[in-house]
């Protein structure tokens, strides 16, 4: 292929990963997530917060494979709906990608399915814990995407 072909193609990928703040080194995980999730708290308690779900989000593949997401779930603060009143477009997705993965990791450790379709065929009442549960819904009234199987924001 012409080089200065690859170089263009190259440089429009770039272009359209930064504009939808997809990181080359992390995916849709921000690079520096305080910089990223911290701009506009409200208050010390979103701060401790998003610090908490950031952790969660960033280690996730630790904690599943320790089997210590329900353990730091439970230790998780939660949120209130005020605490993400300023976010912007970026960081309201990404949050919502930040949650909507450990709850699913949650489920599996704790109802012990192993894959999503044997989740969606247990039609019994399912419990989240309010340190996911009021951000999954608040996020969802700001992003416009289901607060359950949210597989838009992958």
């Amino acid at each position: 292929m012409d080089e200065k072909i690859l170089h263009e193609v190259s440089a429009s990928a770039k272009k359209i990963l930064k504009d939808h703040n997809v990181s080359l080194k992390t995916g849709f995980l921000a690079e520096d997530p305080e910089a990223d999730m911290m701009i506009k708290c409200s208050s010390a308690e979103a701060r401790e917060y998003f610090v908490a779900v950031s952790e969660l989000a960033f280690a996730l593949t630790q904690f599943i494979k320790n089997r210590s997401v329900a353990t730091f779930v439970a230790s998780m603060p939660v949120s209130r709906a005020e605490f993400f009143q300023n976010l912007t477009y970026a960081q309201s997705h990404r949050l919502m990608l930040f949650t909507a993965m450990p709850a699913h990791a949650y489920f599996r450790e704790i109802l012990g399915y192993r894959n999503v379709d044997e989740l969606m065929r247990d039609e019994g009442i399912k419990h989240l814990p309010a340190s996911l549960a009021i951000a999954l819904w608040e996020l969802s009234k700001l992003t416009g995407i289901a607060p359950s199987m949210a597989y838009g924001l992958y």
